[in-house]
């Protein structure tokens, strides 16, 4: 199986941060959308979904400046990748 560099149990965000946006844990899950759309690993697209999901539910941003608004562009792309390379795994859930 091919793998992501780095492997993080979850992509869960410190919500005590005013900002808690997290350039790695996007990295990993593109990562593993990428690998998924390539190969076809089901533990690469979960990794992906699951990931992006984490990462939905405890993102934060006060929207203070421009480079919080473009934080927040680079985490719809995302999650916009993994909604195209994993659609096939997603459940009905997750794709509405």
């Amino acid at each position: 199986m091919k793998a992501a560099k780095k492997n993080y149990p979850n992509c869960l965000l410190n919500t005590n941060k005013s900002n808690n946006h997290n350039y790695d844990y996007l990295d990993y899950i593109e990562a593993n959308a990428f690998l998924y759309a390539l190969y076809k690993t089901e533990e690469n697209a979960q990794k992906a979904i699951s990931g992006v999901k984490d990462y939905l539910k405890t993102y934060y941003a006060a929207y203070s400046n421009l480079a919080e608004s473009r934080e927040a562009c680079n985490l719809i792309f995302r999650a916009s990748l993994v909604y195209d390379w994993c659609y096939d795994v997603l459940t009905e859930d997750d794709k509405n």
